[in-house]
C-alpha cells in the first residue's frame, strides 16, 4: 500500500501573512467598472469632439439617465463593464465612435427609486383603466329596471 504524501500544515501566522499580502495585492489593482461604480468617460465622436458624462453603474431596473445612473444592460453600460480607467474602447453609436473610462470609483449600488417609481406610476395607470372599464360598462348597461348612473364610478379628473 503507497502511502500519501502529507499535505502542508499551515500556521495561523502564514494564513494571516497570506490574507493580508492578497489584500494589499487587491488595493493596487486598478478597479474595473463593475456595478455600483461611480464612472466618468469621455464620448469620442467622428470629428474627434468629446462629451463628457458621469455615472453609476445600476442594475436596469434602477437606470435613470437623466440623473446619471446608467443600466447595466444599455450597449455603453455592456461595452465599459470590467474594465478599467484609461481604456479607450470602440464603441459605434450614432456619430460616437469610442468611449475613454477616465476614472473608476468603486461604490455600493445606489437605491435611485426609479423601480419604485415606474411601479407606482404602473400602479395608477391600471387604477384608471380599471376606473375607465367601469365607466364604460355602467354606460352600456340597459336593464329593464333603467339604465345604469355611472355618477361617483369616475373621479372629476378621469372624466
Amino acid at each position: 500500500m503507497t502511502e500519501r504524501p502529507r499535505s502542508k500544515r499551515w500556521t495561523r501566522e502564514e494564513w494571516e501573512r497570506l490574507l493580508e499580502e492578497e489584500r494589499r495585492a487587491e488595493a493596487a489593482r486598478p478597479p474595473v467598472v463593475s456595478l455600483g461604480a461611480r464612472v466618468q468617460v469621455e464620448l469620442v465622436d467622428e470629428g474627434g469632439g468629446v462629451e463628457a458624462l458621469d455615472l453609476v453603474l445600476v442594475p436596469d431596473a434602477d437606470a435613470d439617465l437623466a440623473r446619471g445612473f446608467l443600466g447595466q444592460g444599455t450597449p455603453l453600460g455592456r461595452a465599459i463593464a470590467g474594465h478599467e480607467a484609461g481604456s479607450e474602447l470602440p464603441y459605434r453609436q450614432g456619430d460616437i465612435v469610442a468611449v475613454r473610462i477616465l476614472a473608476v470609483v468603486p461604490d455600493d449600488v445606489p437605491d435611485t427609486g426609479a423601480a419604485a417609481k415606474r411601479q407606482a406610476a404602473l400602479q395608477q395607470a391600471v387604477e384608471r383603466s380599471d376606473a375607465v372599464d367601469m365607466a364604460r360598462l355602467a354606460l352600456t348597461v340597459d336593464v329593464k329596471w333603467g339604465s345604469y348612473d355611472p355618477d361617483g364610478v369616475l373621479s372629476d379628473d378621469e372624466g
